[in-house]
């Protein structure tokens, strides 16, 4: 460690000036479960002071090195004023990330290359004030986890201000980038009352391409590669300061394509479309509207809806309805879509699992503790026509659930090429003693059970075979 500081004093004491030169060599120490070895950092500034009032920080320096090689560089100048406290202070920070990661590995995570800028300006002026800068990623290329990124890029602006009690945000934009092709754009606005805890903000996504969600889609594909795709959102969210709120959203997604090396999943583009419209007022939330709307099939329409209401006025009783409903619904190239490929099997002998301890033996017929639920007169309702995965074709898809305090009653009538449930009357104890039972349905009978053998309830203990 090496440390020099000079302090020059004029004008009777009320001019200073200081000089400050630190230096730490081959640093090491243990943070977390990371070793930190062979780190340098140099520290250099020039300041000075009027009738100690008046304070100006000339320039600073802070760098830091890893095995002799520059990881980070942070730069920038300020002044500020006692008597006004008025403060000016500027920001540059230039970072190599690999050099980065090598000073702090990660597991699972690789980075050869990229670099990170970031510059920021902090005025302050009376009781305003104001934030701008810019954060720029380039040339990243690296993996975490499952995400790959390859000569990734990403550019953000923004402008901040604060004056009173008002937060604004007058601009937030930015692009995301693969090399020099663009991936998409984004921006946001608003503002927020910081005392009266009130404010609106809207986000906007534009034009995000393959470019740009490649990284976070293709981890999701497993082998398949991702050919074309376009996004677009929008959403706003506004803020009474009596706790009320309302939430309005459009996402859609267009000409998804994706490659299968199989050839199992046609070429033909996806759509997908979101729309929420929800409301809080007095504690109780209303969606208006919440539709998913799929690329329609032969088989089906592909929409599916979601309204009602919950009332948490009361924390402990929670009331409401809602209802998820479909004419019709194929989801099947969607699941084909994100589907993994099945695991190979093996064989007995490498999957033989270790011997379990001894433990004392559990009577599987004894029900578990009550549970209790913070709901009363809470109901949901499903209500499908018509459901198709693959092969797998369900008509008549209705399912009610009713929960009120500790008791919770199930009820689900006949659906062709399913079993169907058909409650039992319910007994006095509470939630985890509900039972129903499985009549005939279309479906092929279950072969009968070993002589001997002991019915098993349901890992949820909520149903009884017969």
């Amino acid at each position: 460690v090496n440390a020099k500081l000079k302090v020059v004093s004029t004008s009777g004491g009320k001019q200073l000036a200081l000089d400050l030169d630190t230096r730490v060599d081959k640093f090491s120490a243990t943070l977390g479960s990371n070793q930190v070895s062979q780190v340098d950092v140099q520290l250099q500034s020039h300041a000075s002071a009027t009738d100690m009032k008046q304070f100006k920080l000339a320039d600073y320096r802070l760098d830091i090195a890893h095995q002799g090689q520059p990881a980070l560089v942070a730069t920038g100048a300020g002044t500020f004023d006692a008597a006004t406290q008025d403060a000016d202070l500027q920001l540059a920070v230039q970072a190599t990330l690999a050099r980065l990661l090598a000073l702090l590995p990660q597991p699972d995570a690789s980075i050869p290359t990229g670099s990170l800028v970031f510059k920021s300006h902090i005025v302050s002026r009376g009781k305003a004030q104001t934030v701008t800068g810019q954060l720029a990623l380039t040339d990243f290329t690296g993996q975490f986890g499952t995400l790959r990124f390859k000569n990734y890029g990403t550019a953000l602006g923004f402008d901040v201000g604060m004056k009173d009690n008002l937060l604004e945000i007058r601009k937030a934009t930015g692009e995301l980038r693969e090399g020099q092709k663009a991936g998409g754009r984004f921006e946001a606005s608003g503002s927020f009352e910081t005392v009266k805890k009130s404010g609106s903000i809207a986000v906007k996504l534009t034009d995000f391409n393959p470019n740009g969600l490649r990284p976070f889609l293709e981890s999701a594909l497993g082998d398949k590669k991702l050919v074309s795709v376009s996004l677009n959102t929008t959403a706003a969210v506004n803020l009474a300061a009596n706790g009320d709120a309302a939430l309005k959203t459009d996402l859609s997604v267009t000409n998804l394509v994706v490659n299968d090396p199989s050839g199992t999943i046609p070429a033909t583009p996806l759509e997908a479309r979101v729309q929420l419209d929800a409301t809080v007022a007095k504690q109780v939330t209303q969606i208006r509207q919440g539709q998913l709307t799929l690329t329609p099939t032969d088989r089906a329409k592909n929409e599916l809806n979601l309204t009602g209401n919950v009332d948490a006025s009361k924390s402990n009783a929670i009331t409401g309805t809602l209802k998820l409903a479909a004419e019709s619904l194929d989801v099947t190239r969607y699941y084909d879509l994100f589907a993994g490929k099945p695991k190979p099997a093996t064989s007995a002998a490498a999957t033989k699992p270790a011997p379990a301890p001894v433990t004392a033996p559990v009577n599987p017929d004894q029900e578990p503790p009550a549970m209790p639920l913070p709901f009363q007169n809470f109901t949901f309702e499903l209500n499908i026509g018509r459901f198709f995965l693959r092969e797998v074709a369900i008509s008549n898809l209705l399912t009610t659930l009713r929960i009120d305090g500790g008791h919770v009653v199930l009820k689900c009538p006949a659906t062709s090429m399913m079993s169907r449930l058909v409650p039992m009357p319910s007994s006095s104890r509470p939630w985890s003693t509900a039972s129903c039972r499985i009549a005939k349905a279309k479906w092929p009978a279950l072969p009968p059970p070993a002589r001997n053998s002991k019915a098993r309830a349901s890992p949820a203990r909520t149903c009884k075979r017969i």
